[in-house]
């Protein structure tokens, strides 16, 4: 999980914002967030079978139905 937060400069950037937003008092919320997303992106990455998905790929409309199956899954197994 480290290595897809440490690697991925969209899911740093993504941290730092809410950070900013939500301040040091919520800096657990900060992480599970921050995992939540590492975990979606290397679910869609072991989905697609492909090691180069990132968070911004995964807006692009053409990915909807694969980030709501990651989504799903990711759902299910908790």
């Amino acid at each position: 999980m480290t290595m897809t937060i440490s690697g991925d400069v969209n899911i740093q950037r993504f941290r730092s914002n809410l950070y900013e937003k939500l301040g040091s008092a919520q800096i657990e919320t900060v992480h599970q967030r921050t995992r939540s997303m590492a975990h979606l992106v290397q679910h869609i990455r072991k989905q697609l079978e492909r090691l180069s998905v990132t968070p911004k790929e995964c807006i692009a409309p053409s990915m909807f139905d694969d980030v709501v199956r990651g989504v799903q899954s990711l759902v299910k197994t908790k």
